[in-house]
């Protein structure tokens, strides 16, 4: 019986009917209105007639709706309940017609009459409030969303389980839209562009129904912060145990990225300093490599987990003798063994007598400090943000706030908005740091597949912190239980960071986030892509085909007969074309999902958005978070939400401080390969407390317009007052 269903439902020519669902709703309901206006005018009524119209009507919506596309199939149903009350009137006015014919007094028929006026006026009112009751409403949508067809046909909905995704409702079948748990360990890939919904019909969603499962984790990485105050809120909501980290937040948690086993913090420092720069030549490459991973086992050695940024930073720069000094305490170090002893001598002899001769000008000095530069500059920047040096740098024994590890384990909330608004370049650097150390805790997860809490990774504007080394969290995120979901605008941004290997991780991800969501509006590439991707179908159409005979030997050359014929034909056409693609409803995707380890046939759901009520109740939350932020951070100013004219002083300094290279601070000479208008940037003397210099990389050029010195700060005149005014009014 349901094979003979399904067949029915496949008919094309019960799809064009559907096509054509307006038509016949509107000739239907016409040939209604003319039998209702016949018992007014005529007083004649056909009582099966009127309702055997009206169950054609409602029956008629309700086969061909399926086949409709969401603007006919609502005009549709417009009719379909015009067509209820039109009916009910009809069969009302059938029995008093009835009544009347046996009525001779003049004055009785012509009060009958009226009665029946009234009695329609009376219905037409009711009618409309109840169409306007809400669960009249929500009954009628319900009717609308069930597909008659599967219901015919036996097929029972799929159940929702715990820890499955729901992406919106088929707008074919209006089942709901279910990608298993064990299937998002395969990960996923939101491709839209700005504006189209990504985050708000996608990503929340999904974390809302994350949130209510108390076996499952949530680490959210987000650029701006609006997602992940919200996300935020909606942990506290439902009572889970969450850490937001916003760098320019007073409340947020210390991040260390030097926090951790040895080794882990070389290689994911290591490859963070070579990602800041995919496309450096590789001898640069490699000498800032040798110093980053020598430092590194000088500091962890020497002070272990509370070994900071900071501490790297003097070591680099041998601030005020500072790192000659940590590198012979480092020298003195007792061993665990020989070969560890060696490694000590090796690398303290290699500071001393290679790398700082040319911080110090010795005579015979080597040009490995030149050739660091870049390092040195990239770290300057990290140490010297005032946000970014009291996150990154904790207390001496206060370890990091934000510890992976314990996450994964307990199945926690972490939320995390790297700032980049605020930060800038330095914002995608503390992405780096952030996504590297992550992905170290979930390699040395305990367990194994079946033992491990399931965690739902999410990355929104994943273009800012893609990286090759994160291709290992798609090929073995899954064996770690950590489902990655990727949003970014068009595939071409997700090899931006890189470098020449950008291409091949575009592919990377493609193959492997292997949940794919499109949006409407993204690029024509992309669709073209997916278009192909999704495969092709073969339709069927019924073609009607029309003959008639030259000659004919009864008739002459007289009218001939035409003669009609029908064939079916068969086409084969992509699933979805680019355009059907691109030029999609607003809150409609595209997808293709995977189910029991099998590729599911794509298609297009319409999506649903978190509750109202409850999105209102975290805008709420958020607001009066954020404003007990910004007391606390006024605060800041002994108490008055206005800064003392000294503060306001210190602030504008801060701030062309940010646009401008302080002439101040030492330059190298250029040397080697740089031009005469290239700048090597020297160690500051003292790392204060300050926003850095927002300098580029090694070998950017300074125009000489953006250079201040000290003494101008106090020639700025009014341009230094109006400044003044643009911090209070900011701060304010």
């Amino acid at each position: 019986m349901s094979n003979k269903i399904a067949e029915l439902k496949n008919n094309p020519t019960l799809k064009q009917l559907g096509e054509n669902i307006n038509g016949i709703m509107i000739g239907l309901f016409a040939f209604q209105c003319s039998m209702f206006i016949t018992i007014l005018l005529f007083k004649k009524s056909f009582f099966f007639i009127h309702l055997g119209i009206a169950l054609l009507i409602i029956l008629g919506f309700s086969f061909l709706k399926d086949f409709a596309d969401e603007k006919k199939k609502s005009f549709a149903l417009k009719i379909m309940k015009t067509s209820l009350v039109i009916g009910a009137l009809s069969i009302f006015d059938h029995f008093i017609v009835s009544g009347l014919n046996h009525i001779e007094d003049p004055k009785l028929y012509s009060s009958m009459t009226k009665v029946i006026y009234l009695v329609d006026f009376a219905i037409i009112i009711s009618s409309i409030a109840i169409f306007r009751n809400e669960e009249f409403q929500n009954k009628m949508i319900a009717f609308t969303e069930t597909s008659i067809w599967n219901a015919l046909a036996g097929e029972e909905k799929e159940e929702i389980k715990q820890g499955d995704a729901v992406l919106g409702k088929n707008i074919d079948t209006q089942n709901p839209v279910i990608l298993p748990l064990k299937d998002r360990y395969l990960h996923m890939l939101v491709l839209g562009p700005t504006g189209s919904g990504k985050t708000s019909q996608t990503i929340i969603p999904m974390i809302h129904r994350d949130m209510q499962n108390p076996e499952l984790g949530v680490t959210v990485i987000e650029p701006k912060g609006d997602l992940a105050e919200k996300i935020f809120a909606m942990a506290r909501y439902y009572n889970r145990e969450v850490q937001y980290f916003n760098p320019i937040l007073p409340d947020c948690p210390y991040f260390n990225p030097l926090f951790g086993d040895e080794s882990d913090v070389i290689e994911n420092m290591a490859t963070t300093f070579k990602m800041l720069n995919p496309d450096s030549p590789q001898f640069f490459l490699d000498m800032n490599e040798n110093l980053i991973r020598n430092a590194l086992k000088v500091l962890k050695r020497l002070y272990g987990d509370d070994a900071t940024l900071i501490d790297l930073s003097t070591l680099l720069h041998n601030t005020g003798g500072g790192g000659k000094k940590m590198v012979q305490d480092f020298s003195k170090l007792p061993s665990e063994s020989d070969s560890m002893a060696k490694e000590n001598n090796d690398i303290a002899l290699w500071f001393l007598n290679d790398y700082f001769t040319g911080a110090t000008g010795d005579k015979g000095a080597t040009k490995t400090y030149e050739h660091c530069s870049g390092v040195r500059s990239q770290v300057a920047k990290l140490v010297s943000n005032k946000y970014l040096r009291r996150v990154l740098n904790p207390p001496k024994g206060r370890g990091s706030d934000v510890d992976f590890d314990k996450s994964l384990a307990e199945g926690t909330i972490i939320t995390i908005a790297t700032a980049q608004g605020k930060l800038r370049d330095l914002g995608k650097y503390l992405g780096y740091f952030i996504i590297l150390q992550l992905q170290s805790a979930v390699f040395r997860r305990p367990g194994n597949e079946n033992t491990r809490r399931g965690n739902m990774l999410y990355i929104d504007e994943f273009q800012t912190y893609s990286n090759p080394g994160f291709a290992d969290m798609l090929t073995q995120g899954r064996s770690y239980r950590v489902a990655s979901h990727l949003a970014t605008q068009n595939r071409a941004l997700i090899g931006m960071g890189s470098g020449k290997d950008g291409k091949d991780f575009i592919e990377l991800v493609s193959t492997n986030a292997r949940n794919t969501i499109i949006y409407p509006g993204g690029n024509a590439q992309d669709a073209d892509y997916y278009s192909k991707q999704f495969g092709e179908i073969i339709e069927k159409t019924m073609q009607k085909g029309y003959s008639q005979e030259k000659f004919s030997v009864l008739g002459g050359l007289g009218r001939r007969p035409v003669n009609e014929s029908f064939r079916e034909a068969e086409e084969t056409k992509a699933r979805y074309s680019p355009t059907d693609i691109i030029y999609r409803e607003f809150g409609q995707i595209t997808y293709c999902l995977i189910k029991n380890n099998s590729i599911q046939a794509p298609g297009v759901s319409k999506i649903e958005y978190i509750p109202k009520e409850l999105n209102d109740l975290l805008d709420r939350m958020v607001a009066e978070y954020n404003e007990e932020q910004d007391k606390k951070y006024h605060k800041e100013f002994g108490g008055s939400q206005k800064p003392t004219e000294e503060k306001k002083v210190e602030l504008v300094k801060e701030k062309l401080n940010e646009e401008a290279v302080v002439t101040d601070i030492q330059l190298e000479k250029p040397k080697n390969n740089y031009s005469s208008n290239d700048v090597v940037l020297d160690p500051l003397s003292e790392i204060e407390d300050d926003t850095f210099v927002d300098a580029e990389d090694v070998g950017a050029k300074v125009k000489s317009t953006t250079v201040i010195s000290e003494n101008e700060y106090q020639r700025g005149g009014n341009s230094f007052q109006s400044n003044i005014n643009d911090v209070e009014d900011e701060l304010i």
